[in-house]
C-alpha cells in the first residue's frame, strides 16, 4: 500500500469517479463540468426487497446544477471497462434517473446490481452518463 499503509478505510459499495469529457473550442456559453463521485450501494427497502441505490456527490455546486438542468439523464453501465471504446453495444444495464433533486442526488435503482466481479458484475465496467445523447461523464467502477 502506498503513502506507508494510511488510506482511508473502505466505506463499503462501489465507487466511480466520474470524469465530464473535455470540451475544445466550445462555446462559453455551455456549463464546464467537472469531476463527481458516483457510489453504488445495495440496501433493504422497508418491504425487504433489497436493491441498488446509486448516490452522486459533487464537490462544485455548478456542476450538480448543470445536471440537475437535465432533468432526465441515462445512467450506463457499459459490458466492459474499457474508456477508449465506442457506446455502440448494448449496455449490461441502463437506467434513466431523474435528476431534479437536491445536494446529493440518490436514486433507487429498479433492480438490485451485483457489485462483484462475474458475467453480471458492475465491478471494473465503464459507467456511462448521458443526456439526450451529450455525454456528461464517464468512469470505472471500483471498490469504496
Amino acid at each position: 500500500m502506498c503513502c506507508d499503509g494510511v488510506g482511508r478505510p473502505s466505506a463499503g459499495g462501489r465507487i466511480a469517479v466520474m470524469f465530464p469529457p473535455k470540451i475544445t473550442g466550445g462555446s462559453s456559453a455551455s456549463p464546464t463540468l467537472n469531476p463527481y463521485t458516483l457510489f453504488f450501494h445495495n440496501t433493504q427497502t422497508a418491504n425487504d426487497v433489497i436493491r441498488t441505490r446509486a448516490v452522486f456527490r459533487f464537490d462544485d455546486p455548478s456542476t450538480l446544477k448543470a445536471l440537475q438542468n437535465c432533468k432526465n439523464v441515462d445512467l450506463r453501465i457499459e459490458r466492459y471497462g474499457d474508456l477508449t471504446s465506442t457506446m455502440s453495444t448494448r449496455p449490461l444495464h441502463s437506467f434513466t434517473l431523474d435528476t431534479s433533486g437536491s445536494r446529493e442526488m440518490q436514486f433507487d435503482l429498479p433492480e438490485k446490481l451485483d457489485l462483484d466481479i462475474s458475467d453480471s458484475g458492475i465491478l471494473g465496467r465503464q459507467v456511462t452518463l448521458l443526456s439526450q445523447n451529450s455525454m456528461l461523464g464517464t468512469g470505472i467502477v471500483g471498490y469504496n
